[in-house]
């Protein structure tokens, strides 16, 4: 059985996006590479910055991977969106507060019709994202 993480590929803005997305989900970093810190890069003044390796964690478990491309330019894609499950209603109520800036709103932060607080936006990274918290009957 293996365990899905996301892994977010930017062009230079992958610690930004690290911190973004730490503070909007109070999630910890749990790893941090550069790529002039590896041996093969160490002289190579266009890594200077970009991250080869990241990852956020909730409890103590990693939930988020982050990298920069070398090169190749991502482009935002409308394919994947990704689901973050709250555990309570205050903490999705921070996290769309802080998520919210700069940001598109498909469907604002409310009462789904399966019972759920429920968003659905575009980060200022393009990222899609689905908040949700469904408490526990």
């Amino acid at each position: 059985m293996a365990i899905t993480i996301p892994y977010l590929i930017f062009n230079g803005e992958a610690k930004e996006a690290m911190d973004y997305y730490g503070y909007v989900f109070n999630m910890e970093q749990s790893w941090f590479e550069v790529y002039s810190e590896m041996p093969q890069y160490q002289n190579d003044p266009a890594v200077i910055g970009k991250v080869s390796h990241g990852r956020l964690a909730l409890n103590g478990e990693d939930l988020l991977y982050f990298e920069d491309t070398l090169g190749e330019q991502t482009t935002t894609g409308t394919l994947v969106n990704l689901s973050f499950q709250f555990q309570d209603e205050e903490t999705i109520q921070v996290a769309y507060q802080r998520m919210t800036e700069n940001s598109t709103i498909h469907i604002p932060l409310g009462k789904a019709p399966w019972g759920a607080t429920y968003a659905q936006l575009t980060d200022r990274f393009g990222v899609q994202w689905k908040l949700n918290y469904h408490p526990i009957d």
